[in-house]
C-alpha cells in the first residue's frame, strides 16, 4: 500500500518498506501499475491527499464577521461558521461535496 504526501506530487511513500521513491526511482514505475491496476484505492488515496490539505488544524479565519473554522472528527472534516459569536452552520465535508 502507499500514501501519497502532502507537499510533493513526485513522489510517494511505500507504507509497508516506510521508503520514500521519487518519480525518478525505478520502484516508482512499480506505484503507477499498482495505480492502474487498482484504481479506486488510488483515488482513496488522493481523496484522503485532499481532505489533509484542506484541514487547517482548527484555526479559525474571520472575513468580514465571519469566523470560518475547520476541524477533524474521526477522520472527517466539518465546517463550522459563527457569525457574532452565534453559531450559523454545521457541514460534513466529504468526496460528495467536492
Amino acid at each position: 500500500m502507499y500514501r501519497k504526501l502532502l507537499y510533493n506530487d513526485d513522489c510517494i511513500l511505500e507504507i509497508d518498506s516506510n521508503k520514500l521513491y521519487f518519480d525518478s526511482d525505478k520502484e516508482y514505475e512499480n506505484y503507477k501499475l499498482w495505480a492502474i491496476k487498482y484504481p479506486k484505492l488510488e483515488e482513496e488515496l488522493l481523496y484522503n491527499k485532499n481532505k489533509q490539505l484542506r484541514w487547517n488544524q482548527g484555526v479559525d479565519e474571520i472575513i468580514e464577521g465571519v469566523k470560518t473554522l475547520y476541524h477533524l472528527t474521526n477522520g472527517s472534516i466539518y465546517l463550522q461558521e459563527y457569525y457574532d459569536d452565534d453559531e450559523l452552520s454545521l457541514i460534513h465535508i466529504d468526496a460528495a461535496d467536492e
